[in-house]
């Protein structure tokens, strides 16, 4: 029996299909470097990949066998998976508590190590190193030999969003492989057909998404994201149209919240630029391109509250204060420069 739905990696068939196939056929390369925007399914492909080529059943991967299934769980033996944090063969490196953002050059070399020893139990040895524009000049210095002279059943796959973050060196020695976002109709299609979603919710998670089936996927299987969007919506709103003791108070709300949890306070700032981008298009008459689907009424509202340069200005401003975050600026700083940036109502008349 046969279950490809485990490996099923919606909206890439023109894409996936040919690439297991040419594993199938013995025509697979050693080296792999999948590559495209966040969310889009390069982890899920890197592991099919990976269940390809460990998997014995015919039309492998089989999507039911002992091997897919702990491929699938990350968990089995001849497949190892790197990434910033991971674990390394140095009994006094604990990159978890390092907080490292990088592969490090140890964690690359216990893989080497790990792709030299004969397979457990499958037909190869895989290494996943995701994200590997993670890898920093050291550590991607060191695995090149490994890509130039790969041991025999050895498989390397790479996923990165910034594929030019690698050396050309590394990247001329894998077979390229490209993901891409998907038009807002085919993914909001796909959630409807794929996932039996009705059609008002499909929309509205395709627009939000931008494309970004992984994105979508997740937020559908998350009960609570819905709910706390509507929230995070409403709080913008109300520090939108608030003075500048309440824009500061959120301001320090933030900071607080990004010492804890970097990539929550990075969301909220992908609501706010997303709710501001929609009031512009709602101020400058262009509604095709609003996200906020379910809230175009509240929208249209509003715009006319702001001058649409204002509003303009302050979705730049928007996207300064995350690069500045990115860039280690106080956060404290950085955003109660935002909240000063942002735009104020419009007087009647």
């Amino acid at each position: 029996m046969v279950d490809h739905s485990r490996w099923r990696i919606l909206g890439h068939d023109d894409v996936v299909g040919p690439l297991l196939r040419s594993v199938r056929e013995g025509r697979a390369s050693h080296a792999y470097l999948i590559t495209g925007p966040p969310r889009v399914g390069k982890g899920l492909l890197a592991r099919t990949l990976a269940a390809a080529f460990c998997c014995t059943a015919a039309g492998a991967p089989c999507g039911v066998c002992s091997t897919c299934r702990r491929i699938a769980d990350g968990k089995h033996p001849d497949v190892e998976s790197l990434s910033p944090g991971g674990l390394c063969d140095e009994s006094d490196h604990d990159h978890g508590r390092d907080s490292s953002r990088d592969v490090r050059i140890c964690q690359v070399r216990r893989a080497e190590r790990l792709l030299h020893l004969t397979p457990f139990e499958s037909p190869a040895r895989v290494v996943i190193i995701d994200p590997a524009d993670a890898l920093n000049a050291q550590s991607a210095d060191a695995f090149l030999k490994t890509l130039e002279e790969p041991p025999a059943r050895a498989v390397i796959v790479l996923a990165a969003v910034e594929p030019e973050a690698l050396p050309e060196t590394i990247r001329s020695r894998c077979r390229q492989v490209m993901l891409r976002t998907l038009p807002v109709a085919e993914l909001a299609r796909l959630l409807r057909e794929e996932r039996i979603v009705d059609p008002e919710r499909a929309e509205l998670l395709s627009r939000l998404s931008g494309g970004h089936i992984g994105w979508a996927l997740g937020a559908l299987d998350d009960s609570g994201f819905l709910e706390a969007r509507e929230q995070g919506l409403d709080r913008i709103a109300e520090v939108g149209t608030g003075g500048r003791v309440e824009r500061f108070a959120y301001a320090e709300e933030l900071a607080g919240r990004f010492a804890k949890n970097r990539e929550d306070v990075y969301n909220t700032l992908s609501l706010w630029a997303g709710w501001w981008r929609d009031l512009l298009l709602a101020a400058s008459g262009v509604e095709r391109g609003i996200v906020n689907i379910d809230r175009r009424a509240a929208l249209g509202v509003a715009a006319a509250r702001y001058e649409p340069a204002a509003l303009a200005w302050f979705v730049r401003a928007i996207r300064e204060c995350r690069q500045d975050l990115e860039r280690n600026v106080n956060p404290r700083l950085a955003l109660e420069h935002l909240m000063l940036r942002a735009p104020a109502v419009r007087k009647e008349g």
